[in-house]
């Protein structure tokens, strides 16, 4: 497994070509297998609101699903990417995705079944965006081959770069104190 996300009493498990897992936590000294789902591709991240869950889909971009009912959760809609989707980040009507090769993503996800793109950056030729984090007005962007990007996400369909800093190695992970 990859990635998790808790909400309430589930735990919900990126679990790549074994697709979402849904656990029952309500009873933390006996997890228990609450409900799947098979994604298109490969499962590597999942961010949950509401009654939905966003799962970045390394083959197929973003996948959304309903989980009002965690035993049956089902399709809601997607938004193919360019690159290979690995990381996902929620905020009211936007999902921030952090797409490898694709760059970086805004998508306006307020009508799930269609979902739509506001603004994209692709930080360099180098850049394998892996993870993004939201901070306000800013996302901060891990790009495995060229460090991190400070990007200003004020005007949504206009990203812009403000400042990077190349890290030695490769950037696989970014977060800060409060990140989902």
């Amino acid at each position: 497994a990859c990635c998790a996300f808790k909400a309430g009493d589930y735990a919900y498990v990126a679990a790549r070509e074994e697709g979402v897992q849904i656990i029952n936590i309500s009873n933390p000294q006996q997890p228990t297998l609450a409900g799947t789902y098979n994604t298109a591709g490969s499962a590597w991240h999942v961010a949950v609101a509401g009654n939905y869950a966003y799962i970045a889909d390394w083959n197929y971009g973003v996948e959304i699903i309903d989980i009002s009912n965690p035993a049956n959760p089902s399709y809601v809609g997607n938004y193919n990417t360019l690159g290979y989707a690995n990381h996902i980040v929620v905020s009211g009507s936007r999902a921030y995705v952090a797409d490898a090769t694709g760059g970086f993503l805004i998508l306006d996800i307020s009508n799930p079944q269609n979902p739509s793109l506001v603004g994209s950056l692709s930080p360099s030729p180098y850049a394998d965006v892996r993870r993004v984090f939201i901070d306000g007005f800013f996302a901060y962007l891990a790009a495995m081959d060229a460090g991190v990007f400070v990007v200003d996400i004020y005007n949504e369909s206009q990203p812009q770069i403000i400042s990077s800093y190349n890290t030695p190695g490769y950037a696989e992970g970014i977060a800060a104190q409060g990140d989902g």
